[in-house]
């Protein structure tokens, strides 16, 4: 007798092919235990900001997102292909919301510390309005007149075709510009731009120094995440002293509440 093998002949075991059993099963659970685990897992709400690039003839709403796993800012739409993506709602005036599975809490702000700590301590990606109008430079003097005044515009940002910054209009070069040319000669190419992850105090500051009324906030590549206006500062800080509460509007380029939500 031979014991542990397989007579000469014989048809080997085929594994087994019922419910729970084998690695089809294991697979399965697999699974069913990842989506339990982020079913379970804490869920944060990050703002979905959007880009409003103006070419001469086009229009372009560029989704942008704070990754909370990541931690940075990523294009909105990669978002719908991440599992940990719970739901997603935006509307083109207003920016939206996503909600995603995380591994801990949303960090929060300790309501005993004074301004100066707060403003130390909030990042500029966390106050920005959620939506902002840019231009490319190949935008025309008097198309930039009539976007700036049927917007409410104070300033706005001239980006390149990816979004990434390339200058400044305010309302102040306007008024000495031409009437005709194009923004990419008269726009103001030494901006004064912070990065998404700056405090709040650092804007404060260099809009205090320079005696700017507005800063262009960028990603780490140069991408315009929004603008930050002294309306915005005066507002939050407001909001730290329990005046107002300036998460309830929505604001344009100019720092003037949109929609109140």
């Amino acid at each position: 007798m031979h014991h542990g093998r397989r007579a000469s002949g014989a048809r080997p075991r085929s594994p087994c092919t019922r419910t729970g059993c084998g690695p089809l099963a294991r697979t399965r659970s697999r699974s069913a235990h990842e989506l339990q685990r982020h079913t379970i897992m804490p869920q944060r709400a990050s703002t979905l900001r959007l880009c409003n690039v103006v070419g001469p003839d086009t229009e372009e709403l560029k989704p942008y997102v704070r990754c909370p796993r990541r931690d940075e800012t990523i294009n909105a739409l990669t978002c719908t292909g991440c599992s940990r993506m719970r739901s997603m709602e935006w509307a083109p005036r207003k920016g939206g919301v996503v909600i995603c599975s995380v591994e801990e809490p949303e960090p929060t702000t300790d309501p005993r510390a004074d301004l100066a700590e707060a403003a130390a301590r909030v990042l500029l990606h966390e106050v920005l309005t959620p939506v902002t109008t840019c231009v490319t430079p190949d935008v025309s003097i008097e198309q930039l007149r009539r976007l700036m005044a049927n917007e409410g515009l104070r300033s706005v940002p001239v980006v390149d075709l990816e979004g990434k910054l390339q200058g400044l209009v305010s309302r102040t070069d306007l008024t000495t510009a031409a009437d005709f040319g194009l923004v990419e000669n008269m726009m103001t190419s030494r901006v004064h731009a912070l990065p998404e992850d700056a405090p709040v105090a650092y804007a404060i500051a260099l809009m205090a120094f320079e005696n700017v009324s507005e800063v262009p906030v960028v990603t780490a590549d140069g991408t315009v995440a929004g603008m930050y206006h002294a309306l915005d500062a005066l507002r939050w800080v407001a909001g730290k002293m329990g005046y107002v509460n300036p998460m309830k509007k929505v604001a344009t380029n100019d720092g003037e509440p949109a929609v109140e939500s």
